[in-house]
């Protein structure tokens, strides 16, 4: 830290030279003295740049009677950093460690450094080395527990931010990781568990509100994250995140009058942003009124003509109109900037305009790209089998019951184009599969009992359409059947 909150605020000239003897011994027999008290204005956040700049001069001039003094040293990078002038930061900081290899503070923040440039090995490296030195350094032991978060290890990463609240009991960002971590391996009751815990110790209560709703928002339990937003809000009018999400919130709960409220009030932050401006125009589709959200979208085409969400936004309400060729163009031009959205669209494009076999090399496309998409496949079992080629249909559709294998609905397609393939065999196979998975389905029992029945099971069908009237005794389909059963159990003869 540069200097104590306390001094930062109040500027004490007499606390400051206690705390800075070095700064007032330099030049005191000087005529010119090199520290100008009523110039070094520091504060939480130095909203002008002038005053950043007077603070940096102010430390190289110390530095220039002592270039290797560890303090200033420290405090000039950790300025440098709190700015994200991390160039600067990096070489003051590796400067502190020549001076003292032992220099825990220069590790952590190089490490930091190293994180937010996604430079994780060298990040560990530092760690690894600080730890050598200062074996109970929490800083240390948490950033090695962060970085496993990250690169989702999770276990080994509670483990060592577990180990950082024995060290501290009061460590505030322990306690927020371990929400966020439990989090995301969908453990929510721990997850909640511990972001109360930060929000009882930490100074930012809208960060932990706003954390609080992510939990919640992430079990669909909307309306407790809602209230969650609305009180991180109440804390800091200024957190745009809430801000942005409660919008989307209420927009996912169909409360558009609500959502508006938050719309008609762009703050600064998220002026730029295409997922939040564009909400009013997805609103307006949800009502269909596609014309106006065309309109809506068409506005924001020179601002945010290098975001791919625009023209994925433009393209998609020009496919529901049914301008294609609008919608097509939109494709074209967003598969320039992140193709990966973009085949999906012009596969969609080129099924409606008949081009089948253009429509099934774009989904190919996304597939190299995102081989785990059940849903590119799938689409490509359809586009064959609106082609009467069953034989690729069946082939497609085993590649997205591979990627799920427990899905009832492609193990009830699977059932059902084995059975227009001609294998009514195959075909009960897979019925009896889905019956498995969803045994209190009366729809499934029937179609089993049509299937080993066409097979001649006839004895054995029957008993599969009297477990589906077991579950719905109005059956449509076996109404005839339901009255022939009632007659033979009450011993008449069936009539002519």
């Amino acid at each position: 830290m540069i200097i104590s909150r306390f001094l930062q605020k109040t500027l004490n000239f007499k606390a400051q030279k206690i705390l800075y003897p070095k700064i007032f011994n330099y030049k005191q027999n000087q005529q010119v003295c090199l520290f100008q008290v009523n110039k070094f204005r520091i504060s939480e956040e130095i909203h002008d740049k002038l005053d950043f700049l007077e603070c940096i001069q102010n430390y190289k001039d110390i530095l220039q009677h002592d270039e290797r003094d560890l303090t200033t040293l420290n405090n000039l990078a950790t300025l440098y950093f709190n700015h994200q002038c991390y160039t600067e930061a990096h070489t003051l900081f590796e400067k502190c460690i020549e001076v003292d290899p032992t220099f825990s503070s220069a590790y952590t923040h190089l490490a930091r450094i190293y994180i937010e440039q996604n430079q994780i090995d060298l990040a560990v490296e530092l760690l690894n080395k600080n730890i050598s030195y200062n074996k109970q350094s929490i800083e240390t032991i948490f950033l090695l527990g962060l970085i496993d978060l990250k690169q989702q290890k999770y276990d080994f990463g509670i483990k060592k931010l577990y180990e950082c609240i024995n060290l501290n009991p009061d460590h505030t960002e322990s306690y927020l990781q371990l929400g966020i971590g439990y989090r995301k391996i969908k453990n929510y009751s721990k997850s909640i568990q511990y972001l109360n815990q930060y929000l009882n110790l930490t100074s930012d209560k809208s960060e932990a509100h706003y954390q609080l709703a992510l939990t919640y928002e992430d079990q669909n339990e909307l309306r407790d994250a809602i209230k969650c937003y609305k009180k991180a809000l109440e804390y800091n009018p200024n957190n745009y995140k809430a801000y942005k999400n409660i919008t989307m919130a209420y927009i996912e709960l169909k409360k558009f009058d609500k959502a508006n409220k938050y719309l008609s009030k762009v703050p600064k932050q998220l002026q730029d942003d295409f997922d939040f401006l564009s909400a009013t125009g997805y609103m307006l589709e949800q009502d269909g009124k596609y014309e106006e959200a065309a309109a809506y979208y068409e506005q924001f085409g020179e601002k945010f003509q290098k975001d791919y969400k625009f023209y994925l936004s433009l393209g998609n309400c020009y496919l529901k109109m049914g301008q294609f060729d609008l919608a097509e163009n939109m494709y074209s031009e967003g598969l320039m900037l992140s193709p990966e959205y973009f085949y999906i669209g012009l596969a969609e494009v080129c099924v409606v305009k008949k081009k089948y076999q253009q429509a099934i090399q774009y989904l190919e496309n996304a597939s190299d790209i995102d081989p785990d998409n059940r849903d590119i496949y799938l689409k490509i079992s359809k586009i064959y089998e609106a082609q009467g080629q069953i034989f690729e249909a069946i082939q497609y559709s085993y590649q997205v019951m591979e990627i799920t294998p427990n899905d009832l609905d492609i193990i009830i397609r699977l059932s059902q184009l084995h059975h227009q393939d001609g294998n009514a065999e195959l075909a009960a196979q897979f019925m009896k599969k889905a019956i498995e998975l969803e045994p209190s389905n009366p729809d499934l029992y029937y179609e089993y009992g049509i299937l080993i029945q066409e097979l001649g099971f006839d004895e054995e069908a029957e008993e599969y359409f009297k477990k589906t009237l077991s579950i719905n005794n109005h059956y449509p389909q076996l109404f005839k059947f339901s009255q022939e059963l009632a007659r033979r159990e009450a011993g008449l003869e069936q009539p002519n």
